[in-house]
């Protein structure tokens, strides 16, 4: 995919955050997780995945800064480090990135386009956490709470965990552990527990989702 592979993009993460800490500057990390990327190879085939793979690739490098670094966080899933931006610019960059994608859909010779769509985790420094490892845990919950709300189908997740009434309606599948540490989903305060506090892991089957 032309893009950083898991172990050098966490060891950026830590340089970055160790820059941010020392210069007193903000930055964001997203993680991205392709919808039911599993669907696709069952139904194309795993060379088709490939190449939906870097088409998703393309589209979110074009869609940051030469500054910023994209890789491959594992599997179906990416990250990207945006430096010097602050969470509200980290959770525009996200949108943006889930709209282009999902008016980018991939050509395939004589079938049907295959249209990729992403669920987007959020997280800051030093809002989310004050090493990598904890905006990247940050933004893994958020992530898992992402998919978790475009699973059930409506938009914000109370503390309780059940959706208002109001709020059924089909979610933008973005996830944010913003500056203090409280997680919205679209938007949407869900609560003030932070990613240590609530103790949330995601499992393997919910990456499928």
């Amino acid at each position: 995919t032309g893009v950083l592979n898991h172990a050098t993009l966490m060891a950026e993460l830590e340089h970055a955050c160790a820059y941010a800490g020392r210069h007193g500057e903000p930055q964001s990390f997203l993680m991205l997780d392709l919808d039911h990327f599993k669907r696709i190879n069952d139904t194309w085939g795993h060379l088709v995945g490939d190449q939906v793979l870097m088409h998703v690739a393309r589209v979110f490098k074009a869609g940051v800064r030469g500054s910023d670094l994209l890789g491959r966080y594992g599997g179906e899933e990416f990250a990207i480090i945006l430096r010097k931006c602050p969470p509200a610019k980290g959770r525009e960059v996200a949108e943006k990135l889930r709209q282009m994608l999902r008016e980018s859909p991939m050509k395939v010779e004589g079938s049907p386009e295959i249209a990729v769509q992403v669920s987007i985790g959020v997280a800051s420094f030093p809002g989310s956490g004050q090493t990598a490892t904890e905006v990247a845990t940050a933004a893994d919950l958020a992530l898992y709470r992402a998919k978790v709300a475009a699973a059930l189908g409506w938009k914000g997740q109370n503390a309780g965990g059940s959706p208002p009434a109001q709020n059924r309606t089909r979610s933008s599948r973005l996830g944010i552990i913003g500056n203090s540490d409280i997680c919205r989903l679209d938007g949407e305060a869900s609560g003030s527990a932070s990613p240590a506090a609530s103790g949330a892991k995601r499992s393997s089957a919910s990456r499928g989702a």
